[in-house]
């Protein structure tokens, strides 16, 4: 596998930098002892190959530029497409904000018919805390059914025991669901009091709809000199286009903008906390492989031993050396006395790498386990444990990769998003980031070597336990142990990522199976069919972690290019498969998701360019002069002022030297993607430039940011759903939506302890809110957020 690497290209002898001391500044890059390699059987010149290679890597990059242009162009196409080819009750709906905090629904109706015929308005209140209750009253009552169910069973089998136990736990649920009524009628007397957060209004016409959204001032003055007749009690309202009624969070719409900014800051503080502690947990690990004295092919070809490292097998002849290496390894004589000449012997790193080369040799050759097995087994059990270890830190990886996904949720929860997309936009940039570092930063940070921070744990308990890396740069050798980590990790991800999605098809299969022989309610065999919820932010958070990691090492590991290939393949089919056959039916998501993840995309290419530029360039080249005279006077700037921040950002926590980053930066071998990353980053600033001016522009002109709609041609609401037209929910009350279901159900039953014959009532027990027009429209009285909603 490091065949496939950069690290390895042609024969080299001696390749990195040679430094007169400590201080990075005095290090000079060393020129090839063998300036050519053999291709195709005639010598070429590697500096040259270099060259063409990093062409080709940036000519490579250039598809992936042009599809992620094509792609946004391509997705707001799409986007117009489906809405204008279906119609949606969002179609119809304005989402209002600025109200008044005591609002009523009636008063808002009125007030918005200037625009048109108002078909609905359900007013956002601030009843997260009722709504919860009801929801765990919802999950209570099924389960009381379910004890009863098993009260009757039992019964009906003349076993008492068991109508005892399901009897006394039904009475603890009853219990408990009588709490949560009480609790609920508490808040039902203040209810008329909760803060109306937004509403949603919901027009007949999708003319009116329009005309609302274009009643919004255009200019500054508009809005401070707003005739009173078209503000709602002394506030000028704002509106924008509703989200579809699947996607809202209902419970979380009264919490404010700066809540929400708070509780984000404190959620990101906490994911950082156990990115600290995944990174921890890696550290140790590969710090304990890290001191394990391990050799690698180009430090035994360099090493002076008394035998020849390139035989095969290799043979030490001398008693005198073997017995001298083995000692210099262990601190022991492989004789059991040392000999008369060798009492006085001085051990050096050279003598104990001899020992493990020859040991190391017979392993590679698979000539291990004969007559040389006791005499390697001091480095043959180092070497298992150094497997073992890197075992290990992939399949850690890969279980905290796969930990963070519930955790990065649950942390998200607290964010209190107003809608699914902000939510699951919100996971998944959390997912991305934790897989990415755990997949690929940590393995380069714990391995490099962080002179400054070393000196900040000098005398410490983490002295020699934590950042004790040894690379300066990306030679042949971090190649041979970092790149390998990274490409073993790419490799195990996927598939055990393909084998959760084989568990799981067993697991329904098998709940299925055990709820068609053993379920006693309804709710049981509906929840064992219903199937798991396809979550749409982990799938993007993995596509991204995968084309990030791929594109940040590809140019010097190309083999990550076609494993992220069959990567994506396998998880589009996985995905398909889950989608189609296993999980049950997502809500309708926003753009919100598919933008957040283009928009991080964009910086895929701009790290593929960095890391690139660094990897080639590490093979010393000659300047090159046409690239120094058109970016060489900017490069050197921005470095200085790099160089210029305080330490250690300046430094690079004193892993950067400036002065050979200026110099590196404008070889020949690195100057095709030194030139593309600069012409890419002008066009990112521009574009950014181009979008934040033209919108400051037209703020200080008097514009505002209105919303462009134009007209889709939908039937009248009414005309949409007799004709089936209509696609997905056709109101916005939170009753119709299938996930809070649960809030609806009440259990009724005696007032005495006696539980044998409770009623869980649904909808269908429920006073209808809705009363019909003469139009056959359902003309909305009002969102009951009391007593007929949560008795």
């Amino acid at each position: 596998m490091e065949r496939t690497m950069l690290g390895n290209f042609g024969s080299v002898a001696t390749v990195g930098l040679e430094c007169e001391s400590e201080n990075l500044g005095s290090c000079m890059p060393v020129v090839y002892s063998n300036r050519t390699m053999d291709m195709a059987g005639e010598a070429v010149d590697k500096e040259e190959v270099i060259v063409a290679e990093a062409i080709m890597d940036v000519l490579g990059l250039l598809p992936l530029v042009v599809f992620l242009v094509w792609m946004y162009r391509k997705q707001d196409a799409i986007v117009a497409d489906v809405d204008a080819n279906s119609v949606t009750v969002d179609d119809y709906t304005v989402l209002v904000k600025g109200l008044p905090k005591i609002a009523s629904d009636t008063s808002l109706l009125q007030h918005m018919e200037r625009f048109g015929q108002v078909v609905e308005v359900q007013l956002g209140r601030d009843v997260g805390n009722m709504l919860n209750l009801t929801m765990r009253r919802g999950a209570l009552a099924k389960r009381i059914e379910s004890q009863l169910a098993k009260q009757h069973q039992a019964s009906e089998k003349g076993n008492n025991r068991a109508v005892s136990a399901a009897e006394a736990r039904s009475k603890v649920l009853v219990s408990e669901v009588r709490d949560i009524n009480k609790q609920v009628r508490e808040m039902i007397a203040h209810a008329g009091e909760a803060e109306a957060a937004m509403a949603f209004v919901t027009f007949r016409e999708e003319q009116a709809y329009m005309a609302c959204l274009q009643s919004k001032p255009q200019f500054w003055y508009e809005r401070l000199f707003a005739d009173k007749s078209v503000k709602f009690e002394g506030k000028l309202l704002k509106f924008a286009p509703a989200p579809p009624p699947s996607d809202i969070l209902w419970e979380n719409l009264g919490v404010s903008r700066k809540n929400q900014m708070f509780r984000s800051c404190l959620a990101w503080m906490c994911f950082i906390v156990l990115l600290v502690i995944s990174f921890a947990l890696i550290t140790v690990v590969t710090s304990m492989q890290s001191s394990l004295q391990q050799v690698d092919d180009a430090t035994c070809a360099a090493s002076q031993c008394e035998y020849d490292y390139q035989a095969n097998p290799p043979e030490i002849t001398s008693i005198q050396a073997r017995n001298t290496y083995y000692f210099c390894f262990t601190d022991k004589f492989w004789s059991g006395e040392p000999a008369a000449d060798a009492t006085e012997l001085t051990c050096t790193t050279q003598l104990s790498d001899c020992y493990a080369c020859y040991c190391f040799k017979l392993i590679q050759g698979g000539d291990l386990f004969g007559k040389e097995q006791t005499y390697c087994k001091p480095y043959t059990s180092g070497y298992t444990i150094e497997l073992g270890l890197g075992v290990l830190s992939t399949v850690l990886v890969v279980a905290i990769n796969f930990a963070l996904k519930s955790v990065a949720t649950r942390l998200v929860e607290l964010e209190k998003h107003h809608n699914t997309s902000s939510f699951q936009s919100s996971t998944m940039e959390k997912l991305f980031v934790a897989q990415f570092i755990n997949t690929a930063m940590v393995a380069v940070i714990v391995n490099a070597r962080w002179p400054w921070i070393t000196d900040q744990l000098e005398g410490t308990p983490l002295d020699g336990n934590a950042f004790i890396g040894q690379y300066t740069d990306i030679d042949s050798t971090w190649y041979q142990d970092v790149g390998s980590s990274i490409v073993v990790t790419m490799m195990v991800s996927p598939v055990f990522k393909r084998a959760m999605v084989l568990y799981q098809y067993f697991a329904i299969k098998w709940a299925r199976f055990s709820a068609d022989k053993s379920a006693l309610t309804q709710h049981e065999l509906n929840a064992a069919y219903m199937g798991p919820e396809f979550l749409l932010a982990e799938r993007y958070g993995e596509l991204l972690n995968a084309v990030f990691v791929t594109l940040t090492f590809c140019s010097g590991m190309p083999i990550l290019v076609p494993l992220a290939a069959l990567n994506l393949i396998s998880q589009y089919f996985a995905d398909k498969y889950e989608l189609l056959r296993q999980s049950r039916e997502p809500p309708r998501y926003q753009t919100n998701l598919a933008d957040a993840a283009l928009r991080h995309l964009v910086g895929a290419p701009v790290v593929h360019l960095c890391f690139a530029s660094w990897m080639f360039t590490f093979f010393y080249a000659a300047r090159d002069e046409p690239l120094d005279s058109l970016f060489g006077a900017q490069l050197r700037l921005l470095l200085t002022i790099i160089g210029g921040l305080p330490d250690p950002i300046g430094n690079l926590f004193g892993a950067l030297d400036v002065d050979t980053a200026k110099s590196r930066l404008l070889q020949r071998n690195g100057a095709p993607v030194v030139f593309v990353l600069f012409l890419l980053i002008w066009a990112l600033v521009l574009s950014v430039v181009y979008k934040l001016g033209s919108k400051r522009l037209k703020a200080l002109a008097g514009g505002s940011n209105q919303v462009a709609v134009e007209l889709e041609g939908c039937p009248p609401l009414d005309i949409a759903i007799r004709t089936g037209r209509l696609y997905g929910m056709s109101s916005y009350c939170i009753r119709e939506n299938q996930k809070y279901a649960a809030a609806f159900i009440v259990p009724e039953f005696n007032e005495i302890d006696d539980v044998s014959a409770p009623k869980v009532s649904g909808l269908e027990d429920r006073d209808e809110e809705h009363t019909q027009g003469e139009d056959g429209v359902q003309n909305m009285q009002r969102q009951d957020w009391g007593d007929d909603m949560y008795s």
